[in-house]
């Protein structure tokens, strides 16, 4: 795609502002993960208000991969129940979606197993894979799709 994606515009804000919103609803608290061009994004989610306190988490290595942005935000939780990892580049997906995913995890789930076998964790491939995968399988077993 070539330009930044937390900063592109969707539905007259931010991506990354969208995705806030919506999980401002499901979450007690949001730590966003920052790499290249980390002032930016602080600036552009610092412009809207939310209930959740939202906490910034600079991850050092982020020219390495996404994995390491997930380890940066894992080593930053204090104490939790659940984690719901969210890619900046789904603006779209629906109030309804974040919802009833916590539904669903809460009354059918006690934990997620995911196994994948033969693949990097730090390449663009399994974690296209894997956000495919868990966004299909929930939105059959929820009746979203």
């Amino acid at each position: 795609m070539g330009k930044f994606k937390p900063l592109l515009t969707y539905k007259g804000k931010s991506f990354i502002q969208n995705i806030i919103l919506k999980l401002n609803s499901v979450c007690d608290k949001i730590i966003i993960v920052t790499g290249y061009r980390a002032s930016d994004i602080e600036d552009n989610v610092n412009q809207i208000s939310i209930e959740a306190p939202v906490k910034f988490a600079f991850n050092r290595n982020y020219e390495k991969g996404m994995f390491t942005s997930l380890k940066t935000g894992l080593s930053n939780i204090d104490r939790c129940d659940w984690v719901l990892y969210h890619f900046v580049d789904q603006p779209g997906l629906p109030e309804r979606f974040y919802d009833d995913f916590i539904t669903v995890l809460m009354v059918k789930f006690k934990y997620i197993l995911i196994v994948f076998c033969d693949q990097s964790f730090e390449s663009d491939t399994f974690w296209k894979v894997l956000k495919i995968h868990l966004v299909d399988r929930f939105c059959k077993s929820s009746g979203v799709i």
